[in-house]
């Protein structure tokens, strides 16, 4: 009877640890997706939004301008701001290369350059702004999901039988000795934490303001560019 109890105890325990594995398993799996969503959602957002934030910097020109122009929209003024980059020629000459020249005067052709790119950055800040939620909500679901596991399971009785699986090779990470230095070590190897949550690894960028919406207040901003040195026109800067 008594080997009985003992074997009935190990499946029991056994059942225990395999869960803990295999839910540890799935959460290992779940964050790296999702730090990989996070690392490609990083990517995207300087491919889109930073370079055509830089654009419109670049077109506005004067610092006082841009200032203006990012509490207009409602972004941080360090959102991919740079002064070097604003002001290099040859970050300009390639960031505007190729792009189509439309209006007859210097004043239509840079309205309508800036209200293309603004209009492309505005529905990127949308797509962002989505992505950012949703990955927000993947690592709360992950947050939960360790939570709630561990209301159901207790630790402590985890790593009691986990103990004397030395030398089992199935569950070889957790082959220590018992001492209780070994024991909050193994404890610390163990514990299931979440990875870091999206709003902390990720820009807030707001979702910016339809251009109809700020088209009065935007095109002063860009007649005043326009009379600052040095004179921009769209068409040299776009020229191939």
């Amino acid at each position: 009877m008594e080997d009985i109890d003992k074997v009935l105890a190990y499946e029991i325990k056994k059942d225990i640890a395999d869960r803990y594995f295999n839910f540890r398993k799935m959460i290992e799996r779940d964050s790296a997706a999702y730090i990989k969503a996070v690392l490609d959602a990083t990517v995207e957002l300087e491919a889109s939004v930073g370079l055509d934030l830089i654009r419109l910097y670049i077109l506005l020109g004067e610092p006082s301008l841009i200032r203006k122009f990012q509490a207009l929209i409602g972004i941080a003024h360090d959102l991919y701001y740079d002064s070097y980059i604003c002001s290099s020629p040859t970050i300009r000459k390639r960031l505007f290369a190729g792009y189509p020249v439309k209006g007859l005067t210097r004043r239509s052709r840079l309205r309508l350059l800036f209200s293309s790119i603004y209009r492309r950055l505005q529905t990127q800040s949308v797509t962002y702004q989505e992505t950012r939620n949703q990955l927000i909500e993947e690592q709360e679901t992950i947050r939960e999901q360790i939570t709630l596991f561990y209301q159901k399971n207790d630790l402590q009785n985890i790593l009691s039988f986990l103990r004397s699986l030395d030398h089992d090779e199935s569950h070889a990470i957790l082959q220590t000795n018992t001492t209780s230095g070994d024991r909050s070590a193994l404890e610390r190897k163990l514990e299931m934490v979440p990875p870091e949550p999206a709003d902390n690894l990720l820009p807030d960028v707001p979702v910016l303001p339809p251009l109809k919406t700020i088209k009065k207040p935007l095109f002063a901003l860009l007649d005043t560019a326009l009379k600052n040195p040095p004179e921009l026109d769209v068409k040299t800067l776009c020229s191939p």
